[in-house]
């Protein structure tokens, strides 16, 4: 196991640096006669991507992982007997798991208009990274937006990109994995999005991009 870890070091991290996995576990040839299994760890706010990768020892055995995109702050479990596992996981989880624990929430900070986004705003959340688990970047939430333009994109088509208007502030904004709620939106109706405040540096020019956490859809709209 030791062989396969360190092939698979090299290769999570030489393969999509940007992406950030990191191996957060490993459990080498346990004396119990168990499986080994090593756990890899997403610890960026976006999926993670991993269809392409594979742990391989030095006699090129390959272990394929088990899932192809890790969620947010989520894991996946690369071993040779995942069944088994999985079996055993799920044992041990599910008198610990109530249903509070399961349901997702999004912590909200503060509530704005798209006129008090700015680089000033910008530039003092850049101050307090790093970010992480125990240091989230601020989540906002701004109401009553016109989404002006949306576009599926994507490899497998689930995630969208949008041009949002409020007043007379126009912002581009990327939603990962709400590409199915596409055909409910209408440049006519408002939405009201939760989102995180990005710098995109594309082409030599320097703008703010919403990278969106929760999007919510006036129900009268849809029924109407």
């Amino acid at each position: 196991m030791k062989k396969i870890l360190l092939i698979a070091v090299v290769s999570l991290l030489v393969r999509n640096i940007s992406a950030a996995p990191v191996i957060n576990e490993i459990y080498p040839a346990p004396l119990t006669g168990e499986q080994e299994w090593i756990e890899i760890y997403n610890n960026e706010d976006a999926p993670l991507y991993i269809d392409h990768y594979y742990l391989s020892d030095l006699a090129n055995n390959k272990i394929k992982l088990a899932t192809a995109t890790i969620d947010p702050f989520g894991f996946t479990i690369a071993t040779s007997k995942l069944k088994k596992f999985t079996q055993k996981l799920d044992k041990v989880s599910s008198s610990l798991l109530t249903d509070d624990l399961m349901t997702k929430k999004l912590k909200i900070d503060l509530e704005l208009h798209f006129k008090e986004l700015n680089w000033e705003l910008v530039d003092s959340i850049k101050k307090f990274e790093p970010s992480g688990i125990g240091n989230p970047t601020p989540t906002f939430v701004t109401k009553d937006v016109f989404p002006l333009d949306a576009r599926v994109v994507g490899r497998d088509r689930k995630h969208l990109k949008l041009k949002l208007r409020q007043e007379d502030k126009i912002f581009s904004a990327i939603a990962f994995g709400f590409g199915e709620i596409y055909v409910k939106l209408s440049p006519e109706n408002t939405i009201d999005i939760a989102y995180r405040l990005e710098e995109n540096i594309w082409n030599g020019n320097r703008n703010i991009e919403l990278k969106i956490k929760d999007i919510k859809i006036d129900e009268s709209y849809e029924k109407s």
